[in-house]
């Protein structure tokens, strides 16, 4: 297996900090992201045997309005 990195590089937009916190001041604002990850190939057992294989995954991702940090991310397979 490999590992997989992403970067995220999210610049704040307070108008919607503004517009969360003027209806209410404990809210916080957040823009919620989905992906949706496939992948297929093939792989190779014993470097012998080759297979074809297939994986995916669904994500979320939260992202602060205020700062643009990353409040929240989780993964899931099919």
């Amino acid at each position: 297996s490999r590992f997989m990195a992403v970067t995220l590089s999210v610049q704040p937009f307070l108008a919607a900090a503004a517009v969360g916190s003027a209806r209410n001041p404990d809210t916080v604002g957040f823009l919620p992201i989905n992906t949706k990850l496939k992948m297929a190939g093939r792989v190779r057992v014993l470097h012998f045997f080759t297979h074809h294989a297939q994986a995916s995954a669904d994500c979320e991702i939260r992202i602060e309005s205020d700062d643009g940090s990353v409040r929240s991310f989780h993964c899931n397979g099919p």
